[in-house]
């Protein structure tokens, strides 16, 4: 069984950014998104990878993936540490997003979606 995630808090620079809190897993960085009344990670992409950034990581060669409050998991796209749009996974689990997530660049490796996905 895996451990729970040992999630780092991003302090909020103002009550306009996503609150939220991430954790590495190898190359994915994943996000979980707290509820506090402020914006969502969907609506402020922007500001959540800059944040990221702003705490360190560098973002090349990483996935993000983040969970909404609704508990779905999808992608925030990232170039050049800067957004660059979403990636539906719609998955229900994170092991299941992880493995929607790489199952394009690990063909092989990592079983690919269920049919229709």
């Amino acid at each position: 069984m895996r451990a729970p995630l040992a999630a780092v808090p991003i302090e909020r620079r103002d009550t306009m950014n996503a609150a939220f809190t991430y954790e590495l897993r190898g190359p994915v960085v994943v996000l979980v998104e707290q509820p506090d009344g402020g914006p969502s990670v969907t609506n402020d992409a922007e500001g959540v990878i800059a944040e990221l950034v702003a705490d360190g990581l560098d973002l090349a060669g990483r996935r993000v993936i983040y969970r909404d409050q609704t508990g779905l998991w999808d992608e925030l796209r990232v170039k050049d540490n800067a957004f660059a749009g979403f990636r539906i996974l719609n998955a229900g689990d994170i092991d299941e997003a992880i493995r929607r997530l790489h199952w394009r660049e690990w063909p092989g490796v990592v079983p690919p979606p269920p049919p229709g996905f």
